[in-house]
């Protein structure tokens, strides 16, 4: 009876967040306790799990390495009332900083896998400073070499205006019937530095621009299939 009907009011909802600036330096654990924060601010109230420890019903997407500008974090949440996505977003980002703050939110029907579990691809951007010659080596070293290889998805160099873009598609987790690994940002990076080093090549910056979900062979973003 009256669970049943409380059931049916709950609202779900998925947002999309961004943390950059010095937002990139605030953990994972740092970012859930903000936003938690500013839901009680901004007196959105959250649904709570029963039991000895209730929590609040909020999860959240894969967290991004210290220090990585994003601009694809992900969260779906529970709510006590009835609240359109637009509310919802317009009344926590009057609690957010700039630099942390939500850019979508979408009203979800039934009840998804959660994030962590269905996120399948991560794609991030290097910004790089690479002189004429060293170009073909550096790409060449990458798509090569073995201790990394298997853990990406796919990657694309490609000149801009005055630096190179590496966008790289790592696993985020183990697709079936591939013999792939799953992509370790601080374990790459380590690599990366080393062979940024022997081609003398500048980082100017390192961004996680978006996160996929695979669904029928096609990368989609966490937005599109709800």
């Amino acid at each position: 009876g009256n669970s049943k009907k409380q059931d049916n009011m709950q609202n779900r909802i998925r947002f999309k967040f961004i943390k950059a600036g010095e937002s990139k330096f605030l953990s994972h654990l740092d970012i859930t306790r903000f936003i938690i924060r500013a839901l009680a601010r901004a007196d959105i109230g959250v649904e709570y799990s029963h039991g000895y420890n209730p929590k609040p019903k909020i999860n959240f997407s894969n967290p991004t390495p210290l220090g990585v500008e994003s601009f694809a974090e992900y969260s779906d949440i529970i709510l006590k009332e009835e609240l359109s996505p637009v509310k919802f977003l317009k009344r926590l980002n009057k609690e957010l900083e700039e630099k942390l703050k939500l850019v979508e939110a979408k009203g979800i029907k039934g009840k998804p896998k959660s994030l962590m579990s269905d996120i399948s691809v991560i794609l991030y951007s290097f910004k790089l400073g690479i002189e004429e010659g060293y170009r073909k080596p550096f790409k060449d070293n990458i798509s090569e070499d073995g201790t990394i290889k298997d853990s990406i998805y796919s990657f694309d160099l490609s000149r801009a205006k005055s630096f190179y873009l590496l966008k790289l598609f790592g696993y985020a987790k183990i697709l079936k019937n591939q013999n792939n690994r799953i992509f370790k940002y601080n374990y790459f990076y380590d690599y990366f530095t080393d062979i940024v080093e022997k081609y003398s090549i500048d980082i100017y910056s390192v961004v996680k621009e978006e996160m996929f979900v695979l669904r029928d062979g096609l990368l989609r973003t966490p937005m599109e299939v709800i």
